[in-house]
């Protein structure tokens, strides 16, 4: 687990010897921020800079080469802000995809959902509109929506799920009644994500 303020070192194998390593994670307190560092044999092979609070990522390779990327909210996609950051992505997108696949593995988000509740994380269609064993309210509420960030697209769907599930609950039902597709938008393949998920709201009157 990674600390709060701090750093951690993980060291991994890869089926490709020559791909193996650590990776430091290095924290900023209360801070969003994370510096993602894959080392090789004691030298930075590749840094990720990544923010999920503004939603921002940059890459620095270790010949000191840097790329930028900003999430755009109207276009719904990653944006490179340097030119040379999409090369130096395509160029390095197996290991910026294995960064994000130790930090996700390594440094699981925090819940969003409240632990009191822990069935509802997660949970992906309640399939209309049980409260009860013998109560039914009708799936006609109005439509919420939940969104996320995450270096992972699975892990960015789950945080949205949660997020949208707690805005349907209402007097009738918990979470969700209906739910839509995971969107998501990420740096490079499912990595790297910022993804929103739609929900519906039971309604009344319930028998």
């Amino acid at each position: 687990m990674c600390e709060e303020g701090g750093s951690t070192i993980v060291h991994f194998r890869h089926r490709d010897a020559s791909r193996g390593g650590e990776m430091r994670i290095h924290n900023f307190g209360d801070s969003t921020r994370v510096l993602l560092e894959l080392v090789r044999k004691g030298k930075t092979a590749l840094s990720v800079d990544w923010d999920p609070g503004s939603m921002a990522i940059s890459l620095q390779d270790a010949s000191g080469r840097e790329g930028h990327f900003m999430y755009g909210e109207v276009a719904q996609r990653w944006n490179p802000t340097t030119s040379n950051a999409q090369s130096l992505l395509y160029t390095h997108q197996e290991d910026v995809k294995l960064i994000a696949a130790i930090y996700a593995d390594f440094c699981p988000s925090k819940p969003s959902q409240p632990s009191q509740y822990p069935g509802l994380q997660g949970q992906s269609d309640f399939s209309g509109d049980r409260i009860g064993s013998d109560v039914y309210c009708p799936c006609t509420g109005p439509w919420s929506r939940g969104d996320a960030v995450h270096t992972t697209k699975s892990g960015c769907c789950y945080e949205a799920t949660n997020d949208v599930n707690l805005r349907c609950w209402n007097q009738w039902c918990i979470g969700c009644c209906q739910l839509a597709e995971c969107d998501a938008a990420c740096v490079i393949g499912d990595y790297f994500c910022v993804c929103g998920r739609s929900g519906r709201e039971c309604g009344k009157p319930c028998y």
